[in-house]
């Protein structure tokens, strides 16, 4: 338990350090850059970090979205934490490899020109928490062409019921967009953390 608060407070301190050099709007991607000791490696995306006050079941919950950056892979991800009190209820990586694989496995809009393109043809570089139904969370994934495609929005949920908890399933995917997420709504109850602009 104290290693996640612990992760929690060391992307809260790196997050704000990054807030006094980079002043952008959450809406554009950024290149960030890790070092994996024999090289550096840029990824793009947006990597504002996301905390969102919730009331699951009439109890307060914490819902952090962390971007992160897969250096083995060389790509952008997502670490989706909730948490109550000090607890961890779930703390789940979502990558494109994540998205793609259980689109493949439930063949998701298996019809779709998409379909099988998913993996090879789209990075990952933006979640954003949508909403919450039931037992739950809603998120919207932005996947961008490498060359020469529209956009792609994934929708898909994680359920923090107990028996369920931590499960990721895709909802489906389109070229249009799902609308307004509570994730990018500017709010005392869903702030940013070292992107501080219009908050």
């Amino acid at each position: 338990m104290k290693k996640i608060l612990i992760l929690v407070l060391i992307a809260l301190g790196f997050w704000s350090c990054k807030s006094n050099s980079e002043n952008k709007s959450s809406e554009e991607n950024k290149t960030e850059t890790v070092s994996t000791g024999e090289e550096n490696i840029s990824v793009e995306g947006d990597f504002s970090f996301f905390e969102h006050r919730i009331s699951l079941r009439g109890e307060e919950h914490i819902l952090f979205v962390i971007p992160t950056i897969d250096s083995t892979n060389t790509k952008y991800e997502s670490n989706v934490l909730l948490m109550k009190g000090e607890e961890a209820v779930f703390n789940k990586i979502v990558s494109l490899d994540t998205l793609a694989n259980t689109i493949y496995r439930y063949e998701i809009f298996a019809d779709s020109v998409e379909y099988d393109k998913i993996a090879t043809d789209y990075k990952l570089n933006k979640l954003v928490w949508h909403g919450l139904r039931t037992s739950n969370l809603f998120f919207v994934a932005y996947l961008h062409p490498k060359s020469g495609k529209d956009p792609l929005q994934v929708m898909f949920q994680i359920s923090y019921a107990e028996k369920d908890k931590g499960k990721l399933f895709v909802n489906g995917f389109t070229k249009g967009s799902y609308g307004e997420h509570r994730g990018e709504k500017k709010s005392k109850e869903n702030k940013v953390v070292g992107n501080p602009e219009g908050y």
